[in-house]
């Protein structure tokens, strides 16, 4: 269920950038970015909604 929760997150933070997927590419991407969230979380103490923002924002910005 967390999955699930994470992945409206990301959404919402990628809309928040005007930035859209395609729809065959738009899983994949997801839980990339979901998996480098419950890396992050393991490790750093940040609220969930900040370890997302972060996460959405360095991949749009490929960093």
């Amino acid at each position: 269920m967390e999955r699930v929760f994470m992945k409206k997150m990301i959404k919402q933070n990628l809309s928040q950038y005007h930035f859209s997927l395609e729809e065959n590419e738009a899983e994949s991407i997801y839980n990339t970015l979901i998996d480098r969230v419950q890396q992050r979380r393991a490790t750093d103490d940040d609220e969930l909604y900040e370890i997302i923002e972060d996460e959405v924002y360095a991949f749009i910005t490929n960093t």
